[in-house]
Parts: C-alpha cells; structure tokens; sequence
C-alpha cells in the first residue's frame, strides 16, 4: 500500500490579539487549512500538529515581533491543471494569419503551432514571418523534437 502522506503542508499564522485563548487560534487556523493547503495544490491526508513559538525563530517571520502558531500536516501532492499547456487553448486563425506575415502577438501554445505549421521553411525565413529570431525559431523546433 502506498505511503499516503508524501509532503507536508506548513502554515505559519502571527497572533496580533493576545486575549484569545490557545484552543480558539488554533480553531481559527483549523478553519483555514483546507484552503491554504488548496493554495499549496496539497491535499491534508493527516491530522496537524502545532505550536506556539516566538517568530525570531521561525524561517521568514523572523522581522515580527511577536509569537506565530506554526501548523504542520501530513498531505499529498494535487494535480494541477495547467491551461497554458493545453494545445485546444490555439486559436488556429490567428496562427494562420500569422503564418501568412501577419503581425499578431501570439500567445506560447499558438508560438508553438505556428511554428509547427512552418515546419517545411527555413528557420530565419519562418522567424520573418512570426516576427521570431531564427534562433527561437530553432529552440521551439529542438523543443518539439525532445518532447
């Protein structure tokens, strides 16, 4: 069976208000761990641990002055979803028009079927037409090749 916690989520709250109670911060950042760990593209698998320290000795709340609650729970990593690598995101006219000379800002998904689409050119003469050096024309090609 798989380990089901292979990360740990860590969420450091300052305490600005000193009259509430140990059990009522910590009940405040039970309230938001889902959500951060969300943030964090994390699942909490486990329950938290915690403690109440002094900031000085926490990595990058070192400048507050006062004490934090430092949470730590056992989760798991979340997919993401990454829009900007989906190919269905190319607009196929715009990359024809630009393929044709147009000047038009094209986004990296329509970069990278544009200079599909050029394939049979030279790299300058493909760079001339999508307004691209040679040179980025030939990383773009190297790129597809070793994917």
């Amino acid at each position: 069976m798989p380990d089901l916690a292979s990360h740990v989520v860590q969420c450091v709250w300052p305490i600005v208000d000193d009259s509430y109670t140990t059990s009522q911060i910590l009940a405040q950042a039970m309230d938001e761990l889902d959500e951060l760990a969300e943030q964090a593209h994390a699942l909490v698998v486990g329950p938290p641990m915690w403690r109440i320290e002094p900031a000085s000795l926490v990595p990058g709340w070192t400048a507050y002055g006062g004490d934090v609650l430092v949470l730590y729970a056992a989760a798991q990593p979340q997919e993401r979803e990454r829009p900007w690598r989906r190919r269905s995101d190319v607009d196929g006219v715009k990359v024809a028009r630009a393929c044709e000379g147009e000047p038009l800002r094209l986004g990296t998904a329509e970069k990278r079927a544009a200079v599909d689409a050029l394939a049979g050119l030279p790299a300058a003469e493909a760079g001339l037409r999508l307004g691209l050096s040679a040179e980025a024309v030939e990383r773009r090609r190297c790129r597809e090749v070793a994917a």
